[in-house]
């Protein structure tokens, strides 16, 4: 079984061509069923993990699946981090957590590049560039696919973060996740898009706009991404405006 979190796709291509050359299902995270649940804790042959970096680190979503999810210790367990600059920390989390809730550790943890959605920070409005990342992304995902098949073990991200750096990564993510920092312009037409499709339900739409009714989420930036008219922002719009929307073009989401 491959679990994956995805806003714009590129997890959900990854964990879905992986789950196609393994025989398996890939399935979504905020779709995982009790049975699904239980059936992960009994003997199968792989068990992947397939996640964005959040500010270095894991998104807390899937953090909180790792951490309460018993899995089965006896299947080849693997985590796979899509990163834009670096995996940072994401191999740490990934076993303090295991060993919280299964007294295990991942067999493999990898590391894969993608387009980085977090467009406070990235461009992605560049489309050639956007496509020659795509190529990186395949070849990257080939290596890691022959080395899943070959069952190899050992951690093998690239540009990875000692793990001194933890706390910091933790406290920058619980301060950008904040919600105050989203907000819908006067191009929003009230289509509901991003209520729908928010993974923790932080979105209500309040006399056809959108408003965030949690203090955090987990700023995975699928509603600015997704919202037809582009009316989404993070902060004062300046950058995320000028950097563009992205969507993997291989997957539907």
């Amino acid at each position: 079984m491959i679990v994956y979190f995805s806003a714009t796709g590129n997890c959900k291509y990854i964990a879905t061509k992986i789950a196609e050359e393994l025989n398996d299902e890939a399935v979504f995270i905020c779709d995982f069923t009790n049975e699904q649940k239980n059936r992960i804790n009994q003997k199968q042959e792989y068990i992947g993990i397939v996640t964005p970096t959040y500010v270095y680190g894991l998104p807390n979503i899937i953090a909180d699946f790792i951490s309460n999810t018993k899995i089965n210790a006896d299947a080849y367990k693997f985590i796979i981090a899509a990163y834009g600059t670096s995996p940072g920390l994401t191999w740490y989390y990934a076993d303090k957590f295991l060993k919280k809730s299964s007294n295990a550790v991942f067999d493999a943890k990898f590391s894969i590049f993608t387009n980085d959605n977090y467009t406070p920070w990235f461009d992605v409005s560049d489309k050639e560039k956007v496509e020659k990342n795509n190529q990186r992304t395949e070849q990257e995902l080939a290596v890691i696919l022959s080395k899943i098949k070959n069952r190899d073990t050992g951690n093998f991200m690239k540009k990875k973060f000692p793990r001194i750096g933890a706390p910091i990564c933790r406290i920058a993510y619980n301060f950008i996740c904040k919600t105050k920092h989203l907000s819908a312009d006067e191009k929003c037409i009230g289509c509901g898009i991003c209520k729908n499709k928010c993974p923790v339900h932080a979105i209500e739409l309040n006399d056809g706009k959108p408003v965030w009714i949690k203090d955090k989420c987990e700023m995975c930036l699928g509603c600015l991404h997704r919202c037809p008219q582009f009316s989404i922002q993070f902060g004062n719009g300046n950058a995320t405006r000028k950097h563009g929307q992205y969507q993997n073009s291989n997957v539907k989401i």
